[in-house]
């Protein structure tokens, strides 16, 4: 990737973790070449959860974008809570996930 200077990674935080991989490995490897985070909590068998019941371990990965100051985009998919109150829940997992970035 590194020979195109237009080609850049959606990093996709469920993904990599229902893949097994390590989060700060694959950050120090791609992470300059990363314009997009899509936050999501998964389990090792690609299960998605409600953020922070999961597997991905967002101390780490929020941690490691701030150390090479990563100032692009993030797009949040999250598991359902219950049906009907969904602006609740959006609004209750964007502020885990500005909790979680503020802490690390």
């Amino acid at each position: 990737m590194d020979h195109f200077e237009n080609v850049h990674v959606t990093y996709d935080t469920g993904n990599m973790t229902s893949f097994g991989v390590n989060h700060t490995e694959y950050l120090d490897k791609v992470g300059h070449k990363i314009n997009n985070v899509h936050l999501k909590d998964r389990d090792l068998s690609a299960q998605s959860h409600l953020p922070g019941s999961g597997a991905t371990d967002f101390t780490s990965i929020f941690k490691h974008l701030k150390k090479t100051n990563y100032n692009g985009l993030y797009t949040i998919q999250t598991a359902r809570e219950d049906d009907g109150n969904e602006p609740d829940t959006i609004v209750k997992h964007v502020n885990y996930f500005r909790e979680m970035y503020h802490a690390s």
